[in-house]
């Protein structure tokens, strides 16, 4: 039988364990890890030129 209480996991695309939980303490509803606690072990060259082109570049990622 499904938990039907189990909470959405939105999945960082950071190795940064301070940013995780404190992204997890403002969003209590959700479960909220970093890719690497999946079992993915490697690293996300930010060869971005601001901050918005490396937050893309790490989203795609961890989602592809």
């Amino acid at each position: 039988m499904e938990n039907v209480n189990k909470k959405q996991r939105i999945v960082l695309a950071s190795g940064n364990a301070h940013k995780i939980k404190e992204i997890s303490d403002m969003l209590p509803e959700y479960e909220v890890v970093g890719y690497k606690q999946l079992g993915y072990d490697f690293e996300i060259e930010e060869n971005g030129k601001t901050f918005y082109e490396n937050a893309l570049i790490k989203a795609k990622a961890v989602s592809d």
